[in-house]
């Protein structure tokens, strides 16, 4: 296998996340295959022997940022048209997805192999551009990306996107933002760096030394923490550390250590090791006011986890799928100086909570990011290409391809076994105040038909996901609880978050391998608006509940994403509503009873992520007053059969 690998925007020293990502994938695949790097500039790096196939097409000059990449892809494509150039696969590593409209246009019309780009950044979406141009930054520091990364070249990204047979992103936010494009050629592959070496931590320094390793721009968010840092200086003691980059100005910043009265407790180091500089420290802030502008996840995050080093991060889209708050690392509202003033408060006057998620930061990195992994993805994915039969690069961008797969897709099976999905599932569903008033209102309904019920009845939670219900099934006394799952991913993450007191196995919801009335109870939360074969999942749900045992699940009533048209992809996809009189139709046919049901949340329960506390209690207190069959969601409770076996509460409505 003869392998390209190009970049249009590198750094000739290797500092740069993707310059550096990209030369230390090359040189561990070269190890099983024919590795060509094309670089802009010559590699002026000790390890640029690592590679022994190494090219440049262009002159030295500064990191090719902005104007200068049009510059250097035109010599790419140049350099690609040389007779010498052909490779069974072509992989381009591009900032953003305008460079993938720049290499449809000036790359050769002539193919001679695959195509792949993977797309370093997210482009800045409008809800988020409206968003960082209000406050005290108005909008500073992401005016080339709303020139050259941004929602309003949507159509040039489509019509790029034609000219590759597989898209590669880092994270799930990436691969939503890219809806217009068919979901089998997008490939999620998290970046992977190599292992700084055993866990190596220093007892904790006293006062405590905080890290922040950056540009001094105001997207990154070094003012933000500027701003945190002073609101707390008379109360506890600390030591900053700015390992900051060429990037930015640095006479802005010093105007900003003099306004918050910090310059007593800074140093600025001349040279910085990564991994030495973040050993010598006992916490990382990482204050990203946007994901935008930003490779994903960003090295200085997978680095401090990899060195152990505590992170806190800015819940950024992309930043709340790579940590769990309070596991592996801390999040604190994006642009919230106040909230992130508390939580350094809170860890500087505890700094035991730091010794712990040191381990677990490196443990997380382990299991996911090393450069192991990292490039075995690759080398899959590779070989995987190669020996499938493709259709056209043309069909890549195609509504057709879309509607087909919504037609052929009744569950989202390939979604929920993609680890990184799972890693970051309830985050994206259940995090701030309006995702936590989702969890409370979807357990209350499930676990209250369930109280009356013996602590040693059996029930099974089916899909288990994440755990979350059986916890709180765990929390309430019941001791024999058992989870399924057709995601492996789901099932790991279940049986840590229940501390392995469930029993769980992979499972084909519509074919179980349980035996015939097997169970008192059975729970479906969160599925059913996954299928629409409502009718084969509640004949196998009856089959493995015992007579007189209890059925619960919820369904959809309404939510945009079950209305027909191309919004839907933009929105997540398609999602099916079951209608209480299709219901109430089907539960005879299965010999089920209605014992209650009972409509919840306003809104669609996704929606309520975004709310905050304020609007939070104005929809709340609306949904009070406005007529229940307005509201989203109804949760169901069933019998099998007539024989009052089960002892159940009903509030029907």
């Amino acid at each position: 296998m003869k392998l390209i690998m190009s970049i249009a925007n590198f750094k000739s020293d290797l500092r740069e996340a993707m310059s550096k990502n990209v030369f230390f994938l090359t040189a561990a695949l070269q190890e099983e295959m024919e590795c060509t790097l094309l670089t802009p500039c010559a590699i002026e790096s000790q390890q640029a022997d690592l590679i022994r196939n190494r090219r440049s097409y262009g002159t030295p000059e500064q990191y090719a940022s902005r104007i200068r990449v049009f510059k250097n892809i035109a010599r790419l494509a140049k350099q690609l048209a040389q007779p010498d150039m052909h490779a069974d696969i072509h992989h381009f590593q591009l900032g953003n997805l305008l460079e993938l409209f720049l290499l449809r246009v000036m790359l050769p019309a002539k193919r001679n192999g695959l195509r792949i780009a993977t797309i370093s950044q997210p482009y800045l979406g409008v809800a988020e551009s409206l968003q960082l141009s209000t406050g005290r930054h108005r909008g500073r520091g992401i005016a080339h990306h709303r020139l050259f990364n941004a929602w309003w070249h949507l159509p040039l990204y489509m019509f790029g996107a034609t000219a590759f047979d597989r898209l590669i992103v880092s994270t799930e936010f990436q691969r939503r933002q890219l809806w217009f494009i068919d979901s089998s050629r997008i490939s999620i592959i998290p970046y992977g760096i190599a292992d700084p070496g055993p866990l190596q931590r220093p007892p904790l320094g006293h006062p405590l030394r905080i890290l922040y390793l950056g540009h001094a721009t105001p997207v990154k968010g070094i003012g933000l923490l500027l701003q945190a840092l002073s609101a707390i200086r008379d109360t506890v003691p600390f030591q900053l550390t700015l390992a900051i980059s060429d990037f930015g100005s640095r006479q802005a910043l010093l105007d900003q250590l003099h306004a918050s009265g910090l310059q007593d407790r800074v140093a600025f180091p001349k040279q910085v090791d990564v991994t030495a500089i973040m050993r010598a420290h006992d916490l990382a802030v990482l204050p990203l006011r946007s994901s935008v502008g930003t490779t994903c996840f960003p090295n200085v995050a997978l680095e401090a986890m990899a060195c152990g080093l505590p992170l806190i991060a800015c819940a950024t889209e992309v930043l709340a799928e790579l940590i769990r708050h309070g596991e592996t690392g801390f999040l604190t509202p994006v642009d919230d100086a106040p909230a992130l003033s508390r939580l350094l408060l809170e860890l500087l006057s505890h700094p035991e909570r730091l010794q712990e998620i040191s381990i677990r930061q490196r443990a997380a990195y382990v299991r996911r990011f090393t450069l192991e992994k990292y490039t075995h993805a690759h080398r899959h994915m590779y070989e995987e290409l190669l020996q499938t039969d493709r259709p056209p690069a043309s069909s890549f961008v195609s509504n057709n391809a879309t509607k087909e797969r919504e037609r052929t897709m009744t569950d989202k099976r390939d979604y929920y076994i993609d680890p990184n999905v799972v890693a970051g599932y309830n985050k994206r569903r259940f995090y701030g105040p309006g995702g936590q008033h989702v969890n409370e209102i979807e357990l209350a309904a499930i676990l209250q038909p369930l109280l009356p019920l013996s602590r040693q009845a059996r029930i099974l939670d089916l899909p288990v996901g994440t755990g979350r219900l059986a916890a709180a099934l765990l929390a309430e006394g019941f001791t024999q609880i058992e989870g399924g799952d057709f995601s492996p991913s789901m099932l790991e993450e279940a049986a840590r978050l229940c501390q392995g007191r469930i029993a769980t196995s992979r499972q084909d919801i519509f074919a179980t391998t349980w035996d015939d009335n097997s169970f008192d109870a059975v729970v479906c939360l969160r599925f059913t608006f996954h299928t629409d074969r409502l009718d084969d999942l509640l004949r196998e749900l009856t089959r493995i509940l015992k007579p007189g045992g209890v059925l619960l699940f919820d369904t959809i009533c309404w939510t945009p994403r079950t209305i027909p048209g191309p919004w839907r992809s933009l929105l997540g996809g398609r999602l099916w509503s079951h209608p209480e009189s299709r219901v109430k139709q089907l539960l005879p046919r299965h010999g089920l009873r209605l014992l209650s049901m009972r409509r919840e949340l306003l809104l669609p329960s996704y929606v309520y992520r975004f709310l905050p506390s304020w609007m939070l209690h104005a929809v709340n207190g609306l949904e009070k007053r406005l007529p229940s069959q307005l509201r989203t969601k109804a949760f169901w409770c069933i019998r099998k059969g007539d024989a009052p076996t089960v002892s159940v509460t009903t509030t029907q409505e």
